[in-house]
């Protein structure tokens, strides 16, 4: 009974103790990741819960691969985590938009 009990007692110490998920170095935000195809262009962007707009870092060489990459989040509320080292682009689109900074992405946790 006693063993029984110290078994108990230790699992609940690990059970207890469980490290959470560590989150990654660098910004977060909440939002929406976006995936358009607006005037034979592929687009894939992240929208902000305050309406701003990032794009994202694309070691690819095309858009498909971006979006293959990032598929599961696509109109999903994320919190997506981020290095911003500065760099911004424009986004080509129905109207182009120019100074929107390009991040590279950490890590997407579906919200």
């Amino acid at each position: 009974m006693n063993k029984l009990l110290l078994f108990l007692l230790v699992l609940s110490v690990f059970i207890a103790c469980k490290k959470s998920e560590p989150t990654p170095a660098g910004s977060s935000v909440n939002g929406v990741l976006h995936y358009d195809y607006l005037v034979g262009k592929l687009g894939v962007y992240y929208e902000t819960d305050s309406n701003k707009i990032m794009l994202l870092e694309n070691k690819y060489a095309n858009d498909s691969l971006l979006y293959d990459q990032y598929k599961l989040y696509v109109n999903i509320n994320t919190t997506m985590y981020y290095n911003d080292h500065g760099d911004t682009a424009c986004y080509a689109g129905n109207t182009t938009i120019c100074g929107l900074p390009v991040v590279e992405v950490l890590q997407f946790v579906i919200r």
